[in-house]
Order: structure tokens, then C-alpha cells, then sequence
């Protein structure tokens, strides 16, 4: 299940389906995001959260914990957390690159020639 956490993004790539760009957008509350990831396990689905950039919403890390925490209630021992970044914030694309690494998440950093 996709969970869109925020419209907003701190690039402006010209393919963005979403229209996402720096100084506009809504971020996803709390409520809902739960909401989600309430369906997300019962459905056995795998929780992808999105954006724009995910790592700008002011409870990002928050929402990442909380979506671990939930993945673990499924039966299946794999990972099914996954994420995508466009990495301007290094310190939080190191992070989750340390994350994936050690397999609590699925992360994906996005470079290449249609990203700003």
C-alpha cells in the first residue's frame, strides 16, 4: 500500500506526476497514516511510504518507526517496509542506506537523469 505522506518536495523535477515542489503541499497526519498502516497489515501488504520527500514531513522518522513497528505484527519475517529518496537531506539518505543495509527496510535513492 502506498501511503503518500507528503505533497510536499525539495526538488522540482520536471516529470513529477504529483506536482510536487519546494514550499507547497499538505502533509499526512498522524491519524490517517496509522489508518493506513492498519489496512496495509491487514491486507498483508507491503507499506511504501511516498511523496514528494517523504524525509521532509515533520514526523517522518516517527512515521518510519511506527511502519517497522507495524510490519513486525505480520506473520511474514521478511521486510516489507520500502521507501524512496531523492537524498538532498545526506544525513537522513545515509541513515536509511544504513537501515537497508542492516534489513529493516527496503530504501531506494533516487539518481538519475530525470531527478533535478
Amino acid at each position: 500500500m502506498y501511503l503518500q505522506i507528503t505533497t510536499r518536495c525539495n526538488m522540482r523535477c520536471a516529470h513529477c506526476c504529483f506536482a510536487c515542489r519546494p514550499g507547497y503541499g499538505k502533509d499526512m497526519s498522524h491519524e490517517v497514516f496509522i489508518a493506513g498502516l492498519e489496512l496495509a497489515v491487514k491486507a498483508g501488504e507491503w507499506i511504501c511510504i511516498g511523496g514528494g520527500e517523504p524525509t521532509i514531513h515533520p514526523h517522518f522518522w516517527a512515521f518510519l518507526r511506527k511502519a517497522i513497528e507495524y510490519n513486525r505484527k505480520t506473520d511474514e519475517p521478511e521486510h516489507k517496509v520500502w521507501l524512496a529518496t531523492n537524498g538532498r537531506r545526506k544525513r537522513d539518505a545515509l541513515r536509511l542506506a544504513r537501515m537497508t543495509r542492516d534489513g529493516e527496510i527496503s530504501a531506494v535513492l533516487y539518481q538519475d537523469q530525470f531527478h533535478a
